[in-house]
């Protein structure tokens, strides 16, 4: 539990981000793991993740004009 939440303080660091590209499978998306509370929240956080990443990028072509 301790690797995983420090993994995912690097992931959302302000200061120097790591650069992550990823491409899942829509089935990774579909398969039920742990019912669907669990399911719930991961896809939860995938779309929370994906819209800071979209505004992030926004931001930078922006600030490139």
């Amino acid at each position: 539990m301790r690797l995983r939440i420090a993994r995912q303080a690097l992931l959302t660091r302000a200061a120097d981000p790591p650069a992550l590209r990823l491409m899942l499978n829509e089935a990774v998306l579909r398969r039920p793991v742990e019912g669907n509370a669990v399911m719930a929240g991961k896809l939860g956080h995938l779309v929370e993740a994906s819209q800071r990443l979209i505004s992030e990028v926004a931001g930078s072509y922006e600030q490139q004009r």
